[in-house]
């Protein structure tokens, strides 16, 4: 209870003005009511992770959905950039009046591809392409030589796109396999992908996101279940705040009893009380 005083003032920090974000989901069971049958049961539900590079994350429970109507109401007021894998609900950053740029996410394109060769080495030209994309940027990271690794990437993306643009069209009416999934996923998320490109504070994949919910995918593995939702959205917030603290270099079991000291002793600055603006 004293530690979600401190819920809003994570959420307004992190989802202010003009920041670039990373965004993924994944699941929880969750124990919940049956009413059909009157019973208790276990759920698939989620949990949204939002993070951005500056050393703050946010992981957020509400009702297990991750729906667009929960996208739109967590996102509301937001505006900046946000990269994300293809899931539907982010499609809904690319319309035109939304505040919200959306960067799709080069590790899946290149994992449709991966998949692919182990049955068709058609493909193995373009997971290479992909592989010199990350050459580029991996160079050091100076604001002057990333633009310029930035640069260096446009004729690799355009070789790319000559190689799986005339398969998609050829292929367009043909039945789905693993081969035309691969293609079909690039095409249709080509424009998003490459946006990178163009803004030197974006990266070329969502990894960022993927790494920030590791913990949880191991935490699952041992506790198993969430005993109610309740206990997931609490779930999420300690997530939160423990992972934010590593990223800050702060060791989380002291930050937790020094901040619930203050909060127990009615400390309102709860801004203050956050792991990314506690001293170490």
């Amino acid at each position: 209870e004293e530690l979600c005083k401190l819920d809003s003032s994570l959420r307004t920090l992190l989802l202010s003005e003009d920041r670039f974000l990373f965004c993924d989901e994944t699941t929880e069971q969750v124990k919940v009511v049956n009413r059909s049958i009157g019973k208790m049961e276990y759920r698939k539900k989620y949990i949204w992770g939002i993070r951005i590079p500056i050393l703050r994350l946010l992981l957020a429970y509400d009702n297990g959905s991750r729906s667009g109507k929960v996208a739109e109401r967590f996102f509301n007021g937001f505006t900046g950039s946000v990269t994300t894998d293809s899931y539907n609900v982010y499609k809904l950053f690319e319309r035109k009046d939304s505040s919200i740029t959306r960067y799709a996410c080069m590790t899946h394109v290149r994992r449709k591809f991966v998949e692919v060769l182990q049955n068709d080495d058609r493909f193995s030209e373009i997971v290479n392409l992909i592989s010199e994309l990350y050459w580029v940027i991996g160079l050091p990271d100076s604001f002057l030589i990333r633009r310029g690794a930035m640069t260096a990437s446009i004729p690799v993306l355009g070789e790319i796109w000559q190689r799986i643009k005339p398969i998609f069209d050829e292929t367009r009416n043909h039945a789905s396999t693993l081969f035309l999934k691969a293609v079909r996923y690039a095409i249709n998320e080509w424009e998003v992908v490459c946006c990178y490109v163009h803004n030197g504070r974006a990266e070329i994949d969502n990894n960022e996101a993927e790494r920030m919910m590791k913990p949880i995918c191991l935490g699952r593995k041992n506790y198993l279940f969430c005993g109610s939702e309740k206990a997931a959205k609490n779930t999420s917030l300690i997530y939160s705040l423990i992972e934010t603290c590593k990223m800050n270099g702060l060791r989380p079991v002291k930050y937790l009893a020094n901040v619930l000291r203050q909060l127990i002793g009615s400390e309102t600055d709860y801004t203050s009380l956050l792991p990314v603006n506690i001293t170490k």
